[in-house]
C-alpha cells in the first residue's frame, strides 16, 4: 500500500509538472530567429573549449551537493531568465572569470539553480559568455565573450 501510495505521488507531481510546463509554453514561446548573426558557418566553427556534456555533468555534481535542501513540495519559480542573465553579467562585472561553481549558493533551491543553468545556456548560446576548462576534470571557468 505504500508504494502505492508514493507512486500516486509522484505521478501527481509529474502531471502538475506537465501542466506548468505547458502553460509556460503558451507564455514563452521560443524564438526561432533570436542568435546573433555569425560571419562562420557553423560547420566551419571551431569546438568549443567545453562541450555541454562537460556543463550538464558539472550541473549535476552542483544539484547533487544541494540535494539535502531538497524542499518536499513542489514550488514553481517565477523568475524570468534574463534576471539569472544579468546575475551572472553582473558577477562577471567584477572579476575577469568566475568558477562554474560560484554560480551557485548553497541558499538558493532548486528551482533558481536551474534558472542560472539555464541562464548560462542561454549567454553561451547568444555567445556573450564563454567557458573554459584546463584540465580534464579541473574547475570550469565562465568569463566574458571577446568581441
Amino acid at each position: 500500500m505504500q508504494k502505492l501510495l508514493e507512486y500516486k505521488k509522484y505521478k501527481d507531481a509529474a502531471s502538475r509538472l506537465d501542466e506548468q510546463g505547458r502553460a509556460w509554453r503558451q507564455r514563452y514561446a521560443r524564438r526561432t530567429c533570436d542568435l546573433p548573426e555569425s560571419s562562420i558557418r557553423p560547420e566551419e566553427r571551431p569546438i568549443q573549449e567545453v562541450e555541454l556534456w562537460d556543463l550538464v555533468s558539472a550541473f549535476g555534481r552542483v544539484l547533487k551537493k544541494s540535494e539535502a535542501a531538497v524542499p518536499s513540495n513542489i514550488r514553481s519559480e517565477e523568475t524570468p531568465i534574463e534576471v539569472f542573465m544579468q546575475r551572472i553579467r553582473d558577477f562577471l562585472s567584477h572579476t575577469p572569470r568566475i568558477a562554474f561553481t560560484a554560480l551557485f549558493d548553497d541558499e538558493s533551491t532548486r528551482m533558481q539553480q536551474v534558472g542560472m543553468f539555464l541562464a548560462l545556456l542561454e549567454l553561451i548560446r547568444h555567445e556573450k559568455v564563454r567557458v573554459q576548462q584546463q584540465d580534464l576534470f579541473g574547475v570550469i571557468w565562465v568569463m566574458i565573450a571577446p568581441g
